[in-house]
C-alpha cells in the first residue's frame, strides 16, 4: 500500500489547497501559504439561554488567506486541511484554557438539505480530528430540530433569532464535560444555542471551539 501511495504521489503530486503549487506537506498547504495563515488564539464568553455563560475559543483570524483556506475546506472538499486546522485549535485551547478537561467532543449538526449540497459536515470532520488528537470520544448527540436559514446571509439580530431553539441534545450526556466544535464563530449565536441544549440535557460544562473568528464580531 505504501508503494502504491508513493507511486500515486509521483504521478499526481499533492498540490496546495489554495495556490495549487506542488507541495510535499501532509496538511495540504505549501510553505508560502502556510506562512500567511494568521494564528490569533482568542477567548470569548458566550451568553447561553437561561443566563449561563460558556467559554469560546478560536484559533485563527477569519480574514485574508485564512478565510480562503477555511472556505476551501468547508465548501470545496479540501479534506487535507482538517488536521491542519485541528492542530491550531488544540494549540489555542492549550494557550487560552490550559486547565480545561473534557469527556466528549460534540459538533454543530447540519440540516439534511444543506448536507446534500456539501461534501461533508465540516464541523463534524473537525470534531472527529480533535477527538483523535485529544484522545476522547466523539459524541453525535446534538441535533437540529428544524430548518434554519444560512447564517452568513443575516444580520447579527437575525442570526440570533434564526437559531433560537433550533438545537437539541440527546440523553446520555449528564455530568459530561463537552468540547463543542464549529468551523467559524461570528456572533456566537449558533454555538450558544447548541451549548444551551447540551446544558439542558445535563452536561456538566461546555466549552466551545472554532477554527476561525473575525477579530471583531
Amino acid at each position: 500500500m505504501a508503494r502504491l501511495l508513493n507511486l500515486l504521489d509521483l504521478l499526481f503530486p499533492p498540490r496546495c489547497a489554495l495556490c495549487g503549487k506542488e507541495t510535499d506537506t501532509e496538511y495540504g498547504l505549501c510553505g508560502g501559504c502556510d506562512a500567511e495563515i494568521q494564528y490569533r488564539p482568542l477567548l470569548q464568553t458566550l451568553s447561553v439561554p437561561g443566563g449561563t455563560k460558556v467559554s469560546c475559543v478560536s484559533a485563527l483570524e477569519y480574514a485574508g488567506i485564512t478565510r480562503n483556506a477555511v472556505l476551501s475546506f468547508k465548501l470545496k472538499g479540501k479534506r487535507r486541511l482538517e488536521s491542519y486546522f485541528a492542530k491550531f485549535m488544540t494549540l489555542a485551547l492549550e494557550k487560552t484554557l490550559p486547565e480545561a478537561a473534557f469527556d466528549a467532543v460534540a459538533f454543530i449538526p447540519m440540516h439534511k438539505s444543506t448536507r446534500k449540497s456539501r461534501p461533508y459536515n465540516q464541523s463534524e470532520v473537525l470534531a472527529a480530528e480533535l477527538a483523535k488528537m485529544l484522545d476522547i470520544p466523539l459524541w453525535r448527540g446534538v441535533s437540529l430540530v428544524r430548518q434554519i436559514d444560512k447564517q452568513h446571509t443575516l444580520s447579527r439580530e437575525q442570526r440570533i433569532q434564526n437559531v433560537r431553539g433550533a438545537y437539541a441534545a440527546k440523553d446520555g450526556i449528564a455530568g459530561t464535560r463537552v468540547l463543542l466544535v464549529d468551523d467559524i464563530v461570528t456572533t456566537g449565536s449558533t454555538l450558544a444555542q447548541a451549548s444551551g441544549a447540551l446544558l439542558a440535557s445535563g452536561a456538566a460544562n461546555v466549552v466551545c471551539i472554532a477554527a476561525a473568528a473575525p477579530l471583531s464580531n
